[in-house]
């Protein structure tokens, strides 16, 4: 994320951007997707420990929401201060910044830019934020709302639902990390729902004290940052910055929320396997701090050669699946035995845009999503992104896709595509010769 004091630079870079990979794009050099998130106003600049700087904010994360459902079209997110850059009205030299291909496809200005509704923060009175969508080629416009209008209704974890009086464009400079910072006595945090499980990120984390913060949104599309306590982590595993968790949120000291119960994607847990289900399937059970109980999905192929038996206890990774699944047991293990080398479970990372191949493991034709394996890593998979939307793929299937991110830190397939299926890879690994 590139931060821009001022509006202009910012349209600039985000016009340059998208035109020079869709020339890539054109020649055939990269089959890269560009999604760009710009956002103008205020948001919140925490110094870490180790000299990274991580920011915080509404507009921050409106800005990844939108650059995500964008496909590949750059994002604008602009105060009322610099409306008239954009403007339908306004046919001065500026007019440029539309687009090249607004220019030479002689598109209507309102065509390149969709205007979203106003959005809702409450330390505002008037909220004056408003999100473009820029389209590269007349082609993608299909329809006059490229994307769903976004509504949300955040509110900011900092200060007394007063603006503090910077300027939109200038990040305000947080000192330090600290309790009184982040959900002070003076704070209006949106508090979520008990007895719900959210997913977040740890935005800050100090070790030696043991607390932290982690950023999510509630079940009410609210922007929100909840305290969390190392004692509260399921397991005592160590927390740190930049993990990708789920929790439940309980009252602390004061009455202020607090994640308690967390879970750490990615961590190595033991479970009791409560269930086996007919398609090589079932369900790990672990406990929360009070003693409810979370179940795991085991995916099909997952534990298939382990001797196990229901009420067994096993060693498992814990992963974010789909919407639909929640979480997911991976790596399935009896307890005791070593890993020779954790790297080899975690996976090595992918980049983003490449292209590569994996061997799909599960694939459920009745709700179209699935998963595949790349160098140990999950792939989330989706029907929509299936360069041949009839093909059905199957178990043991390669396939080629370009990564891009998926929830939670994961990574997600876009424009799948079969190169051998199942049966030819049978054919190809068994003895003998090969059938005509």
């Amino acid at each position: 994320m590139v931060i821009f004091e001022q509006a202009m630079p910012a349209l600039l870079a985000a016009v340059a951007i998208q035109e020079e990979i869709e020339k890539q794009r054109s020649s055939g050099r990269s089959r890269f997707y560009c999604k760009v998130g710009i956002a103008s106003g205020p948001a919140w600049e925490c110094r870490m420990p180790d000299g990274a700087r991580e920011y915080l904010g509404a507009i921050v994360e409106q800005a990844a929401r939108l650059a995500e459902q964008a496909h590949g079209n750059a994002i604008i997110l602009d105060t009322a201060t610099h409306r008239k850059l954009l403007d339908s009205s306004n046919r001065g030299p500026q007019t440029w910044l539309a687009s090249l291909s607004h220019l030479f496809e002689e598109r209507p200005f309102d065509a390149c830019f969709h205007r979203i509704p106003p959005l809702a923060f409450s330390p505002y009175p008037h909220p004056d934020l408003f999100a473009f969508l820029w389209q590269t080629h007349g082609a993608e416009y299909l329809t006059t709302l490229p994307i769903a209008p976004q509504t949300p209704h955040f509110r900011y974890p900092f200060g007394n639902g007063q603006t503090t009086g910077h300027a939109a464009g200038s990040p305000l400079h947080h000192p330090a990390i600290s309790p009184s910072a982040h959900l002070g006595a003076d704070a209006m945090p949106c508090v979520p729902a008990s007895g719900v499980r959210y997913f977040g990120k740890v935005t800050a984390f100090k070790k030696e004290r043991g607390f932290g913060f982690i950023q999510f949104y509630t079940e009410h599309e609210q922007y929100a940052e909840i305290y969390v306590h190392m004692t509260y982590v399921i397991s005592q595993l160590s927390l740190k910055e930049h993990d990708h968790v789920q929790f439940s949120v309980q009252p602390g000291k004061g009455g202020r929320p607090q994640a308690c119960s967390v879970l750490i994607m990615g961590s190595r847990m033991q479970g009791e396997v409560e269930s086996l289900l007919p398609d090589n399937s079932g369900y790990v059970l672990i406990r929360d701090h009070d003693n409810a109980p979370i179940r795991l999905h085991i995916l099909p192929g997952h534990f298939q050669n382990l001797p196990v038996i229901v009420g067994n206890m096993v060693e498992f990774t814990i992963s974010s699946g789909s919407d639909a699944e929640g979480l997911t047991a991976t790596d399935l293990t009896l307890p005791g035995v070593q890993i020779p080398d954790t790297s080899l479970i975690l996976g090595e990372d992918l980049v983003m845009g490449e292209t590569e191949q994996a061997v799909v493991t599960t694939y459920f034709v009745d709700k179209g999503y699935g998963f595949a394996k790349c160098r140990r890593n999950n792939i989330y998979l989706h029907v929509s992104e299936l360069a041949n939307p009839d093909e059905i793929l199957h178990q043991g299937d390669i396939i080629s896709f370009f990564v891009s991110p998926g929830r939670d830190g994961t990574y997600r397939a876009q424009e799948i595509c079969r190169i051998t299926r199942r049966e030819d890879s049978l054919e190809r690994s068994s003895f003998g010769p090969r059938k005509a």
